[in-house]
C-alpha cells in the first residue's frame, strides 16, 4: 500500500482523491455483492 499525505495536498487534490476512494469502495461493495449473489443462485440451483 502507498501512504498518501494528505496534508500536503489541496483542496482539489483532496476532491479527486475522495472521488477515487468512493469509486473503489462502491466497487468492492458491488463485487461482494455480486460475489454473495452468485454463492446464493448456485448453491440454490445445485442442491
Amino acid at each position: 500500500m502507498t501512504d498518501i499525505d494528505i496534508d500536503t495536498l489541496d483542496e482539489t487534490e483532496l476532491l479527486a482523491l475522495n472521488e477515487r476512494i468512493v469509486e473503489r469502495l462502491h466497487l468492492l461493495h458491488r463485487q461482494k455483492t455480486d460475489q454473495g449473489a452468485c454463492r446464493k443462485f448456485f448453491r440454490l440451483t445445485l442442491c
